[in-house]
């Protein structure tokens, strides 16, 4: 005589608002004989944080496979997304098997989590107006906007939704002495209400405009020294 306990892990959906993932769990007992059972009991842990137990009565048949019990309830996912379950559960048979036992694992789908910014060109001068894109993966996040350019930053704007515009002044000119262009970062701060759920980042170049570079029209050379005289 034998009979083999199981578990089954499914995951039918998730939530990137709740960054949780709704699970079942289900046990099944494999038969390879019959036999009749009168109240035995059982026990289950999640992830070794949530357990119960459970009574099943049934009279089994040859070469069957029989649910013992079901839960569904919802997983918590890692800060970055990531989110797995794990269970193990006995049943005691009693007969003379005695409790049997069984475990399993269900890596979960990766929610994504911090919106990626982006914007439409790959170069913008000071004075232009640059369209950010959040690319939020959900309505219900909100978002801080940050400029770093020239070892200088600041926020551009907090409270952000899918969108913000920022137009960089002229001003900004006078961060760069010897260069016309440096790679400007724009990041931002991703939060479900006032949880932070991460930080990402885009780049592009931020350059000066040709209007505002300094120009020489002629260049004259005038020798007090005399030294045209002497060396020609």
């Amino acid at each position: 005589m034998a009979s083999t306990l199981r578990i089954s892990l499914y995951e039918n959906s998730y939530s990137v608002e709740n960054n949780t993932s709704n699970v079942t769990a289900v046990v099944y007992i494999d038969t390879t004989y019959s036999w009749n059972l009168y109240s035995p009991s059982g026990h289950i842990d999640f992830s070794g944080n949530y357990s119960a137990g459970y009574n099943f009565s049934h009279g089994f048949d040859k070469y069957t496979t029989t649910e013992l019990a079901r839960w569904t309830f919802n997983v918590t996912h890692n800060a970055d997304g990531t989110g797995s379950i794990s269970a193990s559960a006995y049943f005691d048979t009693a007969i003379a098997e005695g409790r049997i036992w069984a475990s399993a694992s269900l890596n979960l789908t990766t929610i994504p989590r911090a919106s990626k910014p982006s914007v439409p060109k790959t170069s913008y001068e000071l004075g232009e107006q640059i369209p950010i894109s959040t690319n939020r993966k959900s309505s219900a996040f909100t978002h801080t906007v940050r400029w770093n350019w020239a070892e200088h930053q600041a926020i551009i704007a907090q409270n952000v939704g899918a969108s913000v515009n920022w137009t960089p002044p002229l001003s900004m000119a006078a961060y760069l002495t010897d260069e016309v262009s440096r790679p400007c970062t724009i990041s931002v701060n991703t939060y479900n209400g006032n949880t932070l759920v991460g930080t990402e980042t885009t780049e592009f170049t931020l350059k000066i405009p040709e209007s505002v570079k300094p120009s020489i029209p002629s260049v004259i050379f005038d020798d007090d020294a005399g030294a045209d005289a002497v060396f020609g």
